[in-house]
């Protein structure tokens, strides 16, 4: 079975991980925050994310995140791959008091990492979410060529 997205399987799978995402990030909402942002980088065999709520005067409330919606955005992450084309490197989902959910993705810019991760990671997400040729920009490249050194 492929993880196409493109397929009603695949966009029916796609909705559900979301879905899961959101309410997850609903339970872990703060009281008196009116809304829960994730941000998230990953590659396949690492993942850093950013958790917090945030106010109705704009400011922020720094969270814990969980295994729970660690596994849930990989899960997401995964169901969103498609063939040749890879997956998102990076995204940030935010869910609001009321249920409103707000999910943006990045799958062609090299992540912001908090600090440098190795290069060869970058060939195991290769591997695990492979790209055609014409699909990998330029900064990936250059990553994956540095991870065979």
């Amino acid at each position: 079975m492929s993880n196409n997205s493109s397929s009603p399987a695949g966009l029916l799978g796609e909705r559900s991980s979301l879905e899961k995402v959101a309410q997850l990030l609903q339970h872990l909402l703060p009281d008196g925050a009116v809304g829960i942002e994730v941000s998230i980088r990953s590659v396949a065999p690492y993942s850093q994310s950013t958790l917090r709520g945030y106010k109705q005067d704009g400011s922020f409330l720094s969270l814990r995140g969980n295994l729970a919606i660690d596994d849930a955005l990989d899960e997401l992450r995964a169901v969103m791959y498609k063939d040749g084309s890879g997956t998102w490197f990076s995204a940030k989902i935010s869910v609001t008091s009321s249920g409103a959910l707000d999910a943006s993705y990045n799958y062609d810019d090299e992540p912001e990492w908090s600090r440098p991760i190795e290069a060869a990671w970058y060939l195991v997400d290769q591997e695990r979410f492979p790209r055609d040729e014409d699909k990998i920009p330029a900064w990936l490249s250059q990553k994956l060529a540095e991870g065979l050194t």
